[in-house]
């Protein structure tokens, strides 16, 4: 009397084999993976980035600390209070202490030369921001100042300048 409501009635009424039934699963499985691994791929570059943005604030701070460098040469060369020239430092380290230069050295070059009675001065300063340093003002370490291969971040940067006694 009432006509058979099974299975068969659903694959009727839309068309489907009996085989077919099962393809839902496989697409979602599917679209499962596909997302998963679309969320792996935009993880790895959000880390990726983060690491680039660490390297970009320790460069500008190695910057600094090098242009830091040559600033105290030059006021050393120059002092302001006395006018006179002094003789330039060959070398010098020095740890910065200052907020936003922890775990910042800088070491500064300093040559002369004379050329038709006039001085010339050669201040070269190489400025390295690294984790894990060794020195400090009072017992300076000459490979801080360096980025070696076992250090994980360290990054260094040189200014030169050049300037002429009048």
């Amino acid at each position: 009397m009432y006509p058979n409501r099974s299975v068969n009635m659903f694959t009727q009424k839309f068309g489907l084999a009996g085989k077919q039934l099962g393809s839902s699963l496989i697409i979602a499985v599917f679209i499962i993976v596909v997302m998963s691994l679309l969320a792996a791929s935009l993880s790895r570059n959000i880390s990726s980035s983060s690491a680039q943005v660490n390297n970009e604030v320790l460069g500008t701070r190695a910057l600094f600390a090098a242009e830091s460098g040559n600033e105290k040469a030059l006021a050393q060369i120059f002092p302001t209070a006395t006018g006179a020239v002094s003789s330039c430092v060959a070398s010098q380290q020095m740890y910065l202490t200052t907020i936003g230069f922890g775990q910042c050295t800088v070491i500064s070059t300093c040559t002369t030369q004379i050329s038709g009675g006039v001085s010339y001065y050669y201040v070269s300063s190489t400025g390295a921001c690294k984790a894990g340093m060794s020195g400090n003002n009072s017992s300076p370490n000459s490979t801080d100042a360096l980025c070696l291969s076992s250090d994980k971040v360290c990054v260094s940067r040189t200014v030169d300048v050049e300037a002429k006694a009048f």
